[in-house]
């Protein structure tokens, strides 16, 4: 991926960056969260479309920039980081949010670490099944033993980080943010927390059942575990 050149008039201290595959739409509580950041040239938007013609509310905004793509998620990500203007990248999931207090402390560690892979605490929306927690217990374990966070926990990449690993891995058809992780330790980057939630929608857990899903989400980890031992999908 060519590096975008960025005029100094134009340049962002942040930019969300926000995937979306085929039939995926933004959740109402990313909504809230988006429309509720300050209207100023530190931050801009920009959301990666399948479906781009779904998003009329997201136009003409401050802060919004809508782009049509029909590629993989890695390609959509690495597009959206292609046109950012941000020295910094925030990669969403559709169906997440934070607290606006959350994104505020985000833009201080980012300034005052830099060099660092960020990601934030993973928590399913709030009135979620008691059980769940089992689910979230299983994320802090794996990323406070195994400094491995996924990608809906937020990941906050300098661009210049991310140019120097190369992006988002192309040739892997699941586990792209594994390999994002797994690149910047290669690089030896830090992988640093944000003490604070990220809230993701427990949707497909509620759809194809918790034990289910958690069973086939363990299943996917060991996969990409070997895969990349193995050097499957190496750029």
């Amino acid at each position: 991926m060519e590096e975008t050149k960025i005029s100094k008039q134009n340049e962002k201290l942040i930019s969300i960056i926000v995937p979306l595959g085929p039939g995926e739409s933004i959740s109402p509580q990313l909504k809230v969260f988006l429309d509720s950041l300050d209207n100023n040239n530190a931050i801009e938007v920009i959301i990666v479309a399948h479906d781009h013609e779904s998003l009329g509310g997201f136009r003409n905004k401050f802060k919004y920039t809508i782009l049509a793509h029909q590629g993989t998620r890695s390609s959509s990500m690495n597009l959206g980081a292609q046109e950012a203007n941000g020295k910094y990248f925030l990669f969403l999931h559709g169906d997440c949010y934070m607290a606006k207090s959350t994104f505020s402390l985000l833009m201080k560690r980012i300034v005052k670490e830099q060099t660092a892979l960020f990601y934030f605490d993973f928590k399913f929306y709030k009135n979620s099944p008691f059980y769940y927690k089992f689910t979230e217990m299983g994320v802090w374990f794996r990323c406070t033993f195994l400094k491995t966070p996924f990608g809906d926990q937020g990941l906050t990449i300098s661009k210049e980080i991310f140019l120097k690993i190369g992006g988002y891995n192309l040739k892997t058809p699941i586990g792209e943010d594994y390999y994002l992780v797994r690149a910047c330790k290669d690089y030896n980057i830090k992988i640093s927390r944000i003490r604070r939630h990220l809230y993701t929608s427990p949707r497909k857990y509620q759809e194809n059942g918790w034990l289910k899903t958690t069973l086939y989400h363990q299943k996917m980890w060991y996969k990409l575990i070997s895969d990349y031992r193995k050097g499957t999908y190496r750029k």
